[in-house]
């Protein structure tokens, strides 16, 4: 895998891939096509291709929207949503991928293994390519934290290095409680 922080410039794919598969929570046969950015600084959109005008939706915090469930991404322009977007955008992430066209012929992208894993490796097959624009980055100056009704949790610190530490739990024997830390990028296989 690439660690993002060592890449100074912008990234995109290379060429057009796609994968194909059933949504979690609607149950619609979804295809995603993932499409070279034109130009760096471009950022990651959405194309409904199931609109007459192939509707777009960017994937910036503006565009942040409630969904289908607590548990998933979702994004939305003037009602228009896409939801569970969260495996696509981790791959994204976990591969330094700074602008892409998805296209998506539905409201949900294909659940597939449950995981960013199947959307990374597709990603890696159109190959990528560096933009001659240094990439950006956004640095935390103080403590964000989220609460949803005594469930859910969320807190952010101003980091001294890259670290993710993640603790869920479950009213459920076989899900009950897990934890995971990550301090290095280059270790993400899912």
């Amino acid at each position: 895998m690439i660690n993002r922080f060592d890449m100074a410039k912008q990234t995109a794919v290379l060429k057009e891939v796609s994968v194909k598969g059933i949504g979690l929570h609607n149950g619609n046969k979804s295809v995603v096509v993932f499409k070279p950015a034109p130009n760096a600084e471009y950022g990651i959109r959405f194309v409904r291709t199931d609109f007459p005008n192939k509707f777009e939706i960017e994937a910036v915090w503006s565009n942040a929207s409630s969904g289908l469930t607590v548990r998933g991404s979702v994004i939305e322009n003037t009602g228009v949503r896409i939801y569970t977007i969260e495996h696509i955008m981790s791959a994204c992430f976990a591969l330094g991928i700074d602008n892409l066209i998805v296209e998506i012929n539905n409201n949900e992208p294909p659940i597939l293994n449950g995981s960013a894993k199947i959307f990374a490796e597709t990603l890696l097959k159109g190959g990528l390519k560096e933009f001659d624009t240094s990439r950006k980055f956004y640095v935390l100056k103080e403590p964000v934290n989220f609460f949803e009704a005594g469930k859910t949790r969320i807190s952010v610190y101003p980091p001294d290095q890259f670290e993710i530490e993640c603790t869920i739990g479950f009213d459920h024997p076989f899900l009950w409680f897990q934890q995971m830390s990550l301090k290095d990028l280059n270790r993400i296989s899912t």
